[in-house]
């Protein structure tokens, strides 16, 4: 995917603020598991890739990005490979 996803900008940056004290809660826990997934989407939050459905390459809906920032599958595909919310 090429274009930016069409994301509210003040959605972005608050989601931006909310990861990186999250980032920060986990790091002092020592969860690198989960620290790694708030990496990752914190590294595709501004470009393309953010809210761009892996398997479909679609646009996952802004309500299903809000619902979870770090999906990485729009609901339709997952729900075809029998997937769970």
């Amino acid at each position: 995917m090429e274009q930016a996803i069409p994301y509210p900008v003040d959605y972005q940056l608050s989601l931006e603020r909310t990861l990186r004290i999250r980032l920060d809660a986990l790091r002092a826990a020592g969860r690198s598991g989960e620290r790694r997934m708030v990496e990752e989407t914190l590294a595709r939050l501004r470009t393309a890739e953010f809210g761009a459905c892996l398997a479909c390459d679609g646009v996952i809906p802004f309500l299903e990005m809000a619902e979870d920032p770090m999906r990485q599958t729009c609901l339709a595909c997952l729900e075809r490979k029998g997937g769970q919310r």
